[in-house]
């Protein structure tokens, strides 16, 4: 925990400015961001977007003597840690656990034999990691003007792994290990940790940021924030960054309540902008979005102002979210596991339809019943000794339907030892051994027969093995067993206890998994065939020629293959060598051998859209598999997940069509890329010629048999005219499958990039664009006796000004996206003169069209915050952001207020004394430029101005201007 407390912290604001120039410095604590990153990892793996298991061999050292055979490693969640921060820079340790897998040193000495030297199996408790520094890095998205930070595993730097001890084999195996997670697809190697949103007019409104890592200080354990040095619109120039560490103070204190941190992030405004802080608009600085739509909360007396203003808080989970308990879990195969649903607050959600899948083996999945109890797979059905998979819970929020998951994994063992396996000789020294068990309880150790050497038990799980000073058997194998005590679970660790080095050689040295039903032949290079024998040191089987078969019930999960030679059938060996077998209780699983079906179609035919970049035309992909035939029973074996998730949209050139980030809603306005595909479903509607939204996007088919799944995903393009895709995918024996490799219905498709309509400049009515006035408020006065003025005689009044847009001039298209170049609100006075009181200024009102369907109308009309302060300066009449209620926006329509005053003083800039902040001419007598998205994903910029001052009453009228 950080050394910093409150105290500390207004004690050196009091001091000295810390902004150091910036408009505002946020700070974010490192336990909230992994929080967000454990979220972010099991989201992405029930979307596809997940990396899958992996094997590699890897040289340990230049001469290659040692080499790490890793086996099916998985990788638990990115974390991020701050011990190798330091200011101004951004850099920060992050580690990925390895939560399954076998790991095993092999010794290839010149003019020995290949041998194993240990080898242990990987759990989410064995506390080995993969590391790597990595600079936090940026996206900015054109459409809803946010700048995203994250974290892009691709751009990590400085690798290690500690599942060696050594550091230059750590560095070798984490730079191998890199160059693994290099390969795999981009969008599976970037985790959103949070960001800004850009498209504000507000002096507290975000510009730029720029990102920095500091660690926390008097903490040896990682502990840090993530730093944001805002540039914002009340102070629009960078400021500087901290010389160093010692330079500028921990932002979070580690003030704690009842055992809990009191906060877990901070943020320091300006002492030159406070004076913009009101009811209204401390949400815009406080508005720091993260993954889920999570915010920073301001905490219970978290406002102090030693100088500048210190606003300490937390980001507590949003009211429509929810979190499955436990998050990740490990399940004994056939045992079971209570899962609960919780919303933010703790408490449980009843109701929720629950199901589950399998990430890896299609066949190998669990069950799930309604209220949450899921069972995992049996060993049968396993086709590895972890098996992961998924628990999903849907529950409706706001009428709704809302979805969550939590990430499970069947195992065949609850433990893990480290080694599991060791080869060791009388010369060696004592070996240590450690126990990982789920409940955390003491382990009772035992020495099996032959009961060679001796054991001592540690504390924490550890116990330590000394080898016999000498042993008769050239090769003997002396096994452990380490028992939970709470749980009654039992593993076992297998020393390979040799009287010499054997010369024989047995090729593989060591095969680290080998399931029922399965066989491995083995062979020697050194013993000639004929004058070979075979036997077996524990459970399973080997013939004469060298094939070993386990046993159809183990029991023991380490044997020995040993392969001698003897002149005499009496007399001694005169070579001999083994090969270590680790068994499993699992069996070998049938894959699917042929596609019956593969296709990519266009739900209704809908094969077109806009060339924008943002309107989508979603594709429905169909594989559907042979079955496969054991034993005179058809088995049916659809595509499993990491399958389907390789899957892509290939064009007729054979490249294959990039993927935008998850975040992003479609290739970007100045965007060079013609085509993109995205995995989810974005906010605009899909192509119709005539009447918007006519086409509906449509569920993905249930699979109609077992062999059966669909994905589904979404083209964009920014090109005009037609083009050809295909679909491709990978199988999980590296195998390319294309869809038009089967020629049949639905083996490629024709897609369209429609024109854009091109808008008419002319506003008006029967035109596409059109502003329309309507009255909502009359001050004192009346009407014009005979022409119906409905401004000479009323000096008050509130106008509505609707914008309107029809394409083609016939069809209603709502927006969807709203932002504000510059100055929200324009003003003009009746006349130039330093008496005038008469006084315009517009105001705006904007429903975000939302394609879920939830209408969020604005709490009140929006006036640039320059113009607040020139009314408090010079106004009388206090203003009314009110919305007259029955001409609130509606869904998609930009509204503009018109607000005429009689009691406005004239204002010119020389007045403001040269504070940049009160150059309210500059700024408010522009016109107001908003940048729309339509509902179809088509983008318009508009200019709302008053009519040209020469003009008689010109501040009376709103004009409109097509840019």
């Amino acid at each position: 925990m950080s050394e910093q407390t409150l105290e500390k912290l207004l004690a050196t604001m009091r001091e000295k400015p810390i902004n150091l120039g910036w408009g505002a410095v946020a700070a974010f604590g490192r336990d909230r961001l992994n929080e967000f990153l454990r979220k972010s990892y099991v989201d992405s793996s029930s979307n596809f977007r997940r990396i899958k298991p992996f094997s590699m061999r890897v040289a340990l050292d230049a001469n290659r003597v040692a080499m790490a055979d890793l086996t099916d490693l998985v990788f638990g969640p990115p974390q991020v840690s701050f011990e190798s921060s330091a200011l101004p820079g951004s850099e920060v340790t992050l580690s990925l656990e390895v939560v399954a897998g076998t790991f095993s040193l092999v010794g290839e000495a010149t003019g020995a034999p290949r041998r194993l030297a240990y080898s242990f199996d990987l759990s989410e408790h064995s506390g080995f990691r993969f590391f790597m520094a990595l600079d936090l890095s940026t996206i900015v998205a054109e459409v809803d003007r946010s700048g995203r930070f994250v974290l892009n595993l691709a751009e990590g730097t400085k690798w290690s792994c500690n599942m060696v001890a050594e550091w230059p084999a750590q560095e070798l195996l984490g730079e191998a290990i890199f160059g693994y997670l290099k390969q795999q697809p981009a969008e599976n190697l970037i985790f959103e940790l949070g960001g800004l949103n850009f498209n504000g007019y507000h002096p507290l409104s975000p510009m730029s940021f720029h990102l920095a890592a500091q660690r926390a200080p008097g903490t040896e354990d990682g502990d840090g924030a993530l730093m944001v040095f805002c540039r914002l619109r009340g102070i629009d120039e960078n400021g500087t960054l901290p010389a160093d560490e010692d330079d500028y103070p921990y932002l979070i204190p580690g003030d704690r309540a009842n055992g809990k941190r009191l906060y877990s992030g901070a943020l320091v405004l300006n002492r030159d902008l406070v004076e913009w802080i009101d009811e209204h608009q401390l949400d815009v600085i406080t508005r720091m979005i993260f993954p889920g739509q999570q915010a920073f909360v301001e905490a219970t007396n978290g406002r102090h102002q030693p100088g500048d203003l210190l606003i300490l808080g937390n980001v507590p989970e949003q009211p429509q979210s929810a979190t499955i308990e436990p998050l990740y879990a490990s399940v004994k195969a056939g045992r079971q596991q209570q899962f609960r649903l919780r919303r933010g607050d703790g408490t449980e959600i009843s109701g929720a339809l629950w199901t589950t899948r399998s990430l890896d083996t299609p066949l190998a999945v669990g069950s799930v019943n309604s209220s949450g109890l899921y069972t995992a797979p049996p060993v049968t059905l396993m086709n590895r000794d972890s098996v992961p998979g998924l628990v999903v819970a849907e529950y409706m929020f706001e009428g709704q339907m809302q979805r969550t998951t939590a990430l499970v994994t069947g195992r065949t063992e609850l433990m893990s030892v480290v080694p599991r396996i060791y080869v060791v000789g009388p010369a060696d020294g004592p070996v240590d051994i450690r126990v990982s068990t789920l409940s955390g309880g003491d382990v009772a150790w035992e020495l099996l027969e032959p009961k060679l050497g001796t054991l001592s038990g540690q504390p924490d799980g550890r116990a330590v093995y000394t080898p016999p000073a000498s042993v008769e058997p050239l090769i003997t194998l002396q096994k452990i067993r380490c028992t939970d005590r709470v749980t009654g679970e039992s593993i076992e660790s297998a020393m390979i206890v040799l009287r010499d080095a054997p010369v024989g050689v047995v090729e593989p040295p060591f095969v680290p998994s080998i399931r029922r039903g399965s066989s491995v032949p083995f062979f020697s290079t050194n013993i000639p065939e004929p004058m070979a024998y075979w036997r077996v040191i524990g459970e399973g089987t080997v013939d004469d020629k060298g094939l070993f078969t386990p046993p159809q019930e183990v029991t023991s999960l380490v044997s020995l293959v040993v392969c001698g030679m003897k002149t005499d059938p009496s007399g001694p060996d005169l070579i001999t060598g083994y090969a270590v077998v680790q068994l499993s209780e699992v069996h070998e699983q049938v894959h699917w051998r042929e596609l019956d079906k593969f296709s990519v179609t266009a739900p209704g035919d809908l094969r077109k859209c806009y060339r924008n970049g943002m309107q989508q035309i979603p594709l429905v992909i169909e594989v559907i598999t042979k079955p496969v035939n054991v034993n005179g029973i058809d088995i049916y074996i659809p595509l499993s997940d990491p399958e389907l998730a390789s899957m892509r949209l290939v064009d007729n050139s054979g490249a294959e069509v990039p993927f935008l980030p998850e975040a992003q809603d479609g290739i970007e306005f100045d965007s060079p890329i013609p085509y993109a595909t995205h995995t989810r479903k974005n906010r605009f509607h899909l192509y119709s010629p005539n009447v918007v939204g006519l086409n509906r996007h449509q569920p993905l088919p249930q699979a109609r048999n077992p062999a059966q799944r669909f994905r589904e995903l979404f083209m964009h393009t920014r090109v005009e005219g037609s083009r050809t895709f295909y679909a491709r995918f990978q199988d999980d024996y590296g195998g390319i499958h294309n869809s038009r490799d089967l020629v049949a219905e639905g083996h490629q498709i024709e897609i369209t990039g429609e024109q854009i309509p091109t808008v008419d400049p002319e506003v008006g009515p029967n035109r596409e664009f059109d502003i329309v006035r309507t009255r909502v408020f009359n001050g004192p006065g009346t009407d014009g006796p005979e022409d119906n003025d409905e401004f000479s005689y009323r000096l008050t009044t509130v106008d509505y000004w609707d914008v309107t847009y029809k394409r083609s001039g016939v069809y209603a298209v709502p927006f969807t996206t709203l932002e504000i170049e510059g100055n929200a609100s324009t003003i003009q006075w009746e006349s130039e003169q330093m008496d005038e009181f008469l006084f315009s200024c517009t105001s705006i009102g904007f429903q975000e069209y939302r394609h879920d369907g939830n209408e969020r109308p604005p709490i009140r009309l929006e006036f640039d915050p320059y113009f607040r302060f020139l009314s408090r300066t010079a106004g009388g009449t206090p203003l009314n952001d009110a919305f007259e209620e029955a001409h609130r926006p509606s869904p998609g329509e930009l509204m503009f207020g018109l607000h005429r005053m009689a009691d406005m003083a004239y204002w010119y800039d020389e007045m403001g004394e040269g504070d940049p902040n009160r150059m309210y001419r500059e700024r408010l007598d522009r016109p107001v430029i908003c940048v729309m998205r339509d509902v179809e994903g088509n983008r318009h910029r508009l200019q709302v101005s008053f009519q040209p001052p020469t003009l008689p009453d010109s501040r009376n009228t709103l004009v409109l201007n097509i840019q």
